[in-house]
């Protein structure tokens, strides 16, 4: 077995059961960064008598462990869990009809979001009592299909061919995946890294950790001019479910194979 130790690996995750045993492990895909951060709060004891203030007692108080890692994969699991959210499929083919759009002045240049992308089959007409005035695409307005954006190329007021305010647009969702931010309870998962020591001759490196709570993302960089990447970490926790072992404890394990 060497000395030496540089590893490379995949990460997994899975939810636990009520038994605390993962339900199903789930590579994350490639991290580019892992690490576990130990630590212990010690309280020290220093004697009164010598005139030294010798320290003669440390006493473990607390043992704590952090665990942090750069994801580099954009799978809808990997930012549900980093946003705190729920993975929404919108399988799209029912239309949208009746989506009001606008306040009360419609101004040339401004731009409108649908409540989802990916449309096809935009009509859009005004708010005229009766009988809506039905736009013309081209003319009165653009539509960027792929993003669900209307962006008007003419004024409400236009004294040539005035429209009330606001649209009113019909059109077909294609499929999408969506998150809401913060809605779910602080995710909690168990983690196992296969890992290979490429100081040694890639021999087999498992790593397991029984309970892992997640923070939210810190810094979801949406403009950068690198890879977009993003940082999950948190804390591991005792399993009480395990027992009380004096080998293995109730953290997790690192085995050499």
């Amino acid at each position: 077995m060497s000395r030496y130790m540089s590893l490379q690996g995949r990460v997994y995750l899975g939810k636990r059961d009520a038994n605390g045993n993962p339900e199903g492990l789930r590579a994350i895909g490639n991290v580019s960064n892992l690490q576990i951060n130990m630590s212990v709060d010690k309280l020290e004891h220093f004697e009164s008598q010598s005139g030294q203030r010798l320290k003669d007692l440390e006493l473990i108080r607390q043992k704590s462990a952090t665990l942090s890692m750069t994801a580099e994969e954009w799978s809808p699991e990997n930012i549900a869990l980093g946003l705190y959210g729920t993975t929404v499929k919108v399988e799209g083919g029912t239309g949208v009809t009746g989506e009001q759009v606008g306040g009360t002045t419609l101004a040339v240049g401004e731009r409108f979001s649908l409540a989802y992308p990916n449309v096809s089959d935009v009509v859009v007409a005004d708010s005229t009592p009766g009988t809506p005035l039905e736009l013309v695409e081209g003319v009165d307005y653009t539509v960027d299909k792929r993003y669900g954006a209307i962006q008007l190329l003419r004024a409400a007021n236009d004294s040539a061919a005035p429209f009330v305010a606001p649209l009113v647009v019909a059109y077909m969702p294609g499929e999408s995946t969506q998150f809401g931010l913060f809605t779910q309870p602080t995710p909690e998962r168990f983690m196992r890294f296969e890992g290979v020591n490429t100081a040694d001759n890639n021999a087999p490196v498992i790593v397991e950790l029984y309970r892992a709570t997640f923070d939210p993302v810190s810094n979801l960089s949406l403009i950068t001019n690198e890879l977009n990447t993003f940082e999950l970490g948190g804390a591991v926790l005792a399993d009480l479910t395990k027992p009380v072992d004096a080998v293995f404890g109730q953290f997790g394990k690192f085995v050499m194979v």
